[in-house]
């Protein structure tokens, strides 16, 4: 199944690793590292996170 993992480029730099690895480790992982966001980026700008989502919902569901 694809995975997309979003986190904030101001949230912690643990968080920010952790992210990359569980993307880059699981079959078929992506992220997106969402700039001028800290630890809750679906709370600081869920506009730009739906955007995101339904852009990835929209790529997997033509493969």
């Amino acid at each position: 199944m694809p995975s997309l993992v979003i986190y904030g480029d101001l949230d912690l730099p643990g968080i920010q690793e952790r992210s990359r690895y569980v993307a880059t480790t699981v079959l078929n992982g992506s992220y997106h590292e969402l700039s001028g966001a800290a630890h809750l980026p679906s709370l600081e700008r869920p506009a730009e996170i739906t955007g995101l989502v339904s852009e990835f919902i929209d790529r997997c569901s033509r493969h």
